[in-house]
């Protein structure tokens, strides 16, 4: 779709997550009858995957060859979308939003700065199954079994750092949910159990009240919403400490930052501890209510 008619009756248009061949396209051939125009960011859109995305395993080879892809695309798709950005900011008034600071830092480094009357920082909200309920422990809580839910054979997601920390814990025992060929690959400890299956989101709670803690670090997040959702249900949470971790989750008291390194070593579990106090940060009426306000003040 390159235009729609009468698009200026339109007060204000939004692009979610803009791409090139789609979204850029659209904007290029309207720009002219759109007076007000907000962009809302979330990650690899503006990113180089080939240097800033973590390297492949060694034998996802389908990520290996399209990771050499983005050697060349990544850098053009960058000048491409900064000189339509500018071109579209010269044109409209636009507004920038980011899921997170750090992501905000990111544009910043890969496409241009931006003035504070520019941009605004909206956290993307949890599901409502994570705020409808919130995590059940006994007064006699002792951590024996974790829970990790991942796809198994994107590095980023860090399954091998999952499978190294209870390879270094023994005592502890760990389910791991998702899909790929991450156990066909590597050898895994007999603590650590592979389920390949599809997970509806409305069960997730449930499944998730089962198990004393998660364990959930990550290479690479624009904001890492499911280790939001894990905290504010209210479960013991292990990440690692990076600096989008620290952004999303400093607060919540049970919440554990560990060194990527230290995956490798043994874990005290008196560490762990379930939350009983109700952080909404990550709300849906919160954020809803910063985007009303947003839009509003667009008007």
């Amino acid at each position: 779709m390159s235009s729609i008619s009468n698009i200026e009756r339109f007060d204000l248009v939004v692009s979610h997550a803009p791409n090139l061949r789609h979204h850029i396209r659209f904007l290029y051939f309207n720009i002219e009858s759109i007076s007000k125009l907000i962009f809302w960011v979330h990650g690899h859109e503006v990113m180089n995957v080939f240097s800033q995305y973590p390297v492949p395993y060694k034998w996802a080879y389908r990520q290996r060859l399209s990771r050499i892809a983005h050697l060349f695309y990544s850098p053009l798709k960058l000048r491409l979308l900064k000189f339509f950005l500018q071109k579209f900011c010269k044109v409209s008034s636009v507004h920038f939003v980011f899921v997170s600071a750090w992501m905000k830092n990111v544009f910043f480094s890969n496409i241009f700065q931006l003035p504070d009357s520019c941009f605004s920082v909206i956290n993307n909200p949890v599901n409502p199954v994570f705020t409808d309920h919130s995590y059940e422990f006994d007064a006699a809580y002792s951590p024996k079994k974790g829970v990790c839910i991942r796809p198994w054979d994107n590095s980023k997601y860090a399954v091998d750092m999952v499978v190294d920390f209870f390879q270094n814990n023994p005592e502890l025992k760990c389910d791991i949910y998702g899909r790929g060929s991450f156990p066909k690959r590597n050898r895994t400890p007999q603590n650590v159990v592979f389920y390949s299956k599809f997970l509806v989101q409305s069960d997730l709670s449930s499944l998730i009240s089962k198990y004393d803690f998660a364990v959930l670090p990550t290479r690479l997040d624009a904001q890492g919403v499911f280790a939001c959702e894990l905290a504010t249900f209210g479960i013991p949470l292990i990440v690692n400490d990076i600096p989008i971790m620290r952004e999303m989750l400093k607060g919540f008291p049970n919440v554990v930052f560990i060194e990527d390194a230290d995956f490798s070593k043994g874990f005290d579990t008196s560490r762990l501890a379930p939350s009983k106090f109700s952080n909404n940060r990550f709300f849906i009426d919160n954020i809803v209510r910063q985007e009303i306000a947003l839009m509003q003040d667009a008007d």
